[in-house]
């Protein structure tokens, strides 16, 4: 299994373009087994933000299954993406081989992740 973090940052953009977010999820079109999971918002920090899952229960082009669990913040100068992605033996409905405690550390992770301006009272930096 390989496991990687991504992130992304986007200047100057206030939505999510349709391209990045098929770019984010790993390129759809060469999956076979799209599983998508809730799309969640709501504010982070005093900022917009959404969290959704993303599963491809077999990837064409590298024969790999794949799971995306990803956050998106709207910041005041541009939009940031944090996913946590794993590339497993391609699955099926029993969904992939991935141990509940790596699933818990990346919810962990991008729950903490916050974008912060240190001259706000509303979205203060982490100490």
């Amino acid at each position: 299994m390989v496991a990687q973090v991504n992130t992304v940052a986007f200047a100057g953009i206030d939505a999510l373009p349709i391209e990045a977010q098929v770019a984010i999820s790993g390129g759809l079109p060469t999956c076979t087994g799209v599983v998508e999971g809730k799309f969640q918002s709501g504010l982070n920090n005093g900022y917009p933000s959404a969290f959704w899952t993303l599963g491809c229960e077999h990837n064409k082009a590298s024969g790999l299954g794949e799971t995306h669990y990803t956050k998106a913040i709207q910041g005041a100068g541009a939009l940031y993406i944090l996913s946590r992605i794993w590339r497993t033996p391609a699955y099926g409905k029993q969904g992939p081989n991935i141990l509940p405690r790596e699933i818990d550390g990346a919810v962990a992770f991008l729950t903490s992740s916050v974008v912060c301006d240190a001259n706000s009272k509303q979205s203060p930096c982490p100490e």
